[in-house]
Order: C-alpha cells, then structure tokens, then sequence
C-alpha cells in the first residue's frame, strides 16, 4: 500500500466546511489505496482515540491549575 501525499487546499474561513473537505478527501484517499471498509472504520476509531486522548491531558491541566 502506497499513500502518496497530495496537497489539498481547504478553505480557512469556514471550519467546518474544511473538516468536512478535509474529511472526504481523506476518506478517498483511504479507498483509493484499497482500503476496507473495516480498515476505514479503525483509522476513524484511531482518530477518535487520538482526539480524546489529547482532551483529557487538556482537562487534566486545566484541573491541576
């Protein structure tokens, strides 16, 4: 499997119209390098993982204040 960087240009005025952009083209990418459905669904666990782990060590910070 070979995923080739590709630049991808998101707006910066609208959030969460580039999440959403951004998302998508990265959902393509995954499937373009044969990606399972399955495979799809742990990268999107990871991220999920990845995201709460950083919150809760922000939260944990914010208490030790």
């Amino acid at each position: 499997m070979s995923i080739v960087a590709r630049e991808i240009r998101i707006p910066d005025d609208n959030p969460e119209r580039a999440a959403r952009i951004l998302a998508r083209k990265f959902f393509v990418e995954l499937k373009r390098n044969d990606l399972t459905d399955e495979q799809v669904i742990a990268v999107a666990s990871e991220l999920i993982s990845c995201l709460t782990e950083r919150l809760e060590k922000f939260e944990k910070r914010v208490e030790d204040e």
